[in-house]
């Protein structure tokens, strides 16, 4: 498998951001949608951009709705993706687990799992600063449908081990994004064969991306076209 990072996606939404006049992104497990994050600052930076954020957790929302601040361009959804629709446990690394000792990596709010163990499995020391709260939960086909989406040109999951899951909640026939870029490191060998499968059966090229798949369309050029004789959609 070839190997993509996030030069590559950058150069690729600089194509579909010259290509397509109203380009769209949805982001699942946004966190603040900077930290970490391979493309948050594309989107800030190229204005033609609008997009869906979910986040569940309450203060890294907060953060994302402080970042991504115009509401003309963005909208934040706090909801949870899952494959049924309804409530669960959420777990996540609070607040103030960043300003007490020992000092944690920067990455460490970026952990908020349907698993508890999950966290715990990063580093053991967090136990004391894992908090838990009951969260609404929809397939994010539905999530999509709520909000007007039909199409994107532009998928991004990560969502720490559940990436699968939320990956077989949305019809990517019917979504068509010309890229995906989805978190595959914490997945089993089984399931990363799995999401594999999936994305290169609905006709997508995948290149691996340093624990991420890095998917683009097969017909991406011709997507972009797609209804505009122009070029502009």
């Amino acid at each position: 498998m070839s190997q993509a990072d996030a030069s590559d996606l950058w150069r690729l939404l600089t194509q579909i951001t010259s290509e397509v006049e109203h380009p769209r992104f949805v982001k699942v497990g946004a966190n603040d949608g900077v930290s970490g994050d391979p493309c948050g600052e594309f989107f800030l930076q190229n204005l033609s951009w609008t997009g869906l954020l979910i986040e569940p957790v309450p203060y890294l929302a907060e953060k994302l709705k402080w970042n991504y601040r115009d509401r003309s361009r963005f909208t934040i959804d706090m909801v949870a993706v899952g494959s049924r629709p309804g409530t669960a446990p959420f777990y996540y690394v609070s607040e103030e687990a960043r300003r007490l000792p020992p000092d944690l990596p920067n990455w460490s709010d970026q952990l908020g799992s349907f698993s508890r163990q999950h966290i715990l499995n990063h580093i053991l020391s967090l136990e004391p600063f894992i908090r838990s709260m009951d969260v609404t939960v929809e397939p994010l086909q539905s999530i999509l449908n709520r909000h007007g989406l039909a199409e994107v040109e532009f998928l991004h999951i990560d969502t720490e081990g559940h990436d699968l899951q939320v990956l077989q909640s949305v019809d990517l026939h019917s979504l068509a994004p010309l890229a995906v870029w989805v978190e595959y490191k914490h997945l089993s060998p089984a399931d990363c064969s799995e999401m594999h499968a999936l994305l290169e059966v609905q006709g997508y090229d995948v290149r691996e991306g340093g624990g991420d798949y890095f998917a683009v369309h097969r017909e991406a050029h011709q997507m972009m076209h797609r209804n505009c004789p122009s070029g502009a959609r």
